[in-house]
């Protein structure tokens, strides 16, 4: 007979664990469930597993290879309908296996169940022996990712289709150490419902903390896995919501446990720097985990390891330097088919950018952010944003689009502007009596900004606003009307008057 489900579990020297996680599930074992031992040569006691266990089958690979390898071989050996990978060190709650084998049954064979998880510690201290009992819920695609949050990056909590198992998709992944994403979204992509209990189905023990560079994990390559999954029709605001959570949670963790590497940490940097998550939670705990140890000491080990940096990386400059180039990298490729044209300094924030237009010799200080929106909320936009030669902004430069905003040849803008054509909603009751971040985005109009503008510091330019050639617009003003050629505007609202002779 057919089994419904496979449990197959990838596993390398853990014996002690291995025996835990097969007796949590042991007893439920039935003509419909099969459980796989997939061991990556272990030198322990890993071989006798069946003398322990004989209902299991056990497959041993002469050699080592990649523990990812080991789970994609995993995921091959399984011949139920259902594929379920559980990691030797994870503890399904008493009666979960019976719950699922229900839950397929009753829902027409979901593409993806995934079980959800309690973190625990290492010796899972909170475990509860009482059989567990749960109601399910059917998700759409994105409101999967909401709820799921950085557990996407968890491989233990998901059980696919065998028949949606994309072993291409699942190699690139492999690549970027998150397969567990890889698996999560490649099920979730199909039509076929998705489904989570109400109460989580596993314990996923802590303390797992070696083989690869954390941070550059959690962020660089998680923000990568996370951009695949658009073409699976998740939306970017699903898809960046299980990054600001990683920010709030499995980051916290890695600073917690992992040593850091000048890399890592400037991928940490680097990736998550515009989330207001990175501030509230994150940098406070890299600080006072580098705080807690001896910095100095810190920086001379991780130079050693991470050579290709430069000998000479010794201090704040050159990191920045080094971001620095790192940004440059990613504008040119976007903005001057790779050529090196211009200047922009790290951070610097690009939303649509096959909306936006830059000719040459742009320069830019940090925390540059240029937005043009083309969805918002479920509405469409056509933004446009075109910058003319020899313009020049400062530091904060925040432009958003989803109409038009044009600025001329050789303009100079000051530090922490603000130039948007768009507002959350408009100032009607009807509006109002919704939260901010959930009302409709409305443009008044384009935002127009002729040739050799000056922009001083602090200056919010408004949507539906046309600034004439050569014309000032001093510190701290809020453009809301036109401003002629030659003109002066200042205030708040800012009045202009013409440049006398």
């Amino acid at each position: 007979m057919k089994p419904k489900l496979s449990i197959v579990i990838p596993t390398y020297n853990r014996f002690h664990l291995l025996k835990q996680t097969i007796q949590s599930v042991y007893n439920e074992i039935k003509n419909s469930i099969e459980i796989i031992v997939c061991d990556n040569c272990s030198t322990d006691e890993t071989s006798s597993v069946q003398k322990v266990f004989n209902k299991i089958k056990y497959y041993r690979h002469q050699t080592t290879i990649n523990g990812d390898d080991n789970i994609l071989f995993a995921l091959t050996k399984g011949t139920g309908d259902y594929i379920w990978i559980l990691c030797d060190d994870d503890i399904p709650r008493p009666n979960s296996v019976n719950l699922i084998i229900t839950a397929i049954d009753n829902f027409s064979n979901p593409g993806l169940i995934n079980v959800d998880a309690i973190p625990s510690d290492k010796k899972i201290s909170n475990y509860s022996s009482a059989a567990v009992e749960t109601r399910w819920h059917v998700l759409s695609k994105n409101e999967f990712l909401r709820r799921i949050g950085d557990k996407l990056t968890f491989v233990s909590s998901a059980i696919i289709r065998r028949d949606l198992i994309d072993i291409q998709y699942l190699e690139k992944m492999k690549r970027l150490q998150l397969l567990a994403v890889g698996i999560n979204l490649s099920a979730a992509k199909s039509n076929n419902s998705i489904i989570m209990p109400e109460t989580p189905l596993l314990y996923m023990r802590g303390g797992n903390s070696g083989g690869y560079d954390a941070f550059t994990v959690f962020s660089k390559n998680l923000t990568i896995a996370l951009k695949s999954g658009q073409k699976f029709g998740f939306t970017k605001n699903s898809l960046t919501s299980v990054y600001r959570n990683a920010l709030m949670g499995v980051m916290l963790y890695v600073i917690s446990v992992w040593p850091k590497t000048i890399k890592g940490s400037i991928d940490l940097f680097f990736y998550s720097f515009f989330y207001k998550e990175f501030y509230l939670y994150t940098l406070p705990a890299f600080i006072r985990s580098v705080y807690k140890n001896n910095l100095h000491n810190i920086i001379s080990r991780f130079i050693k390891q991470n050579k290709n940096l430069g000998p000479d990386l010794s201090d704040i400059e050159k990191i920045q330097d080094h971001l620095d180039a790192k940004t440059n990298e990613q504008w040119y490729k976007y903005f001057y088919n790779g050529t090196p044209n211009g200047s922009v300094k790290y951070p610097c924030r690009i939303i649509g950018e096959k909306y936006i237009k830059i000719s040459p010799n742009f320069h830019a200080g940090p925390s540059l952010r240029l937005e043009a929106w083309d969805s918002y909320g479920g509405e469409k936009y056509n933004p446009e944003v075109i910058i003319g030669s020899d313009v020049c902004f400062n530091s904060n430069v925040h432009i958003g689009a989803i109409n038009f905003i044009s600025i001329g040849n050789r303009v100079l803008v000051g530090s922490n502007v603000l130039i948007t054509d768009h507002t959350h909603g408009q100032s009607a009751m009807a509006d109002l009596s919704i939260p901010p971040l959930e009302r409709k985005l409305f443009s008044k109009g384009p935002i127009v900004i002729e040739d050799d503008v000056l922009i001083g510091d602090n200056v919010c330019i408004l949507p539906g606003v046309k600034i004439g050639k050569s014309s000032i617009i001093g510190a701290g003003a809020v453009v809301t009307k036109d401003v002629p050629p030659f003109s002066i505007a200042k205030g708040v609202p800012a009045t202009s008057r013409l440049i006398e002779c």
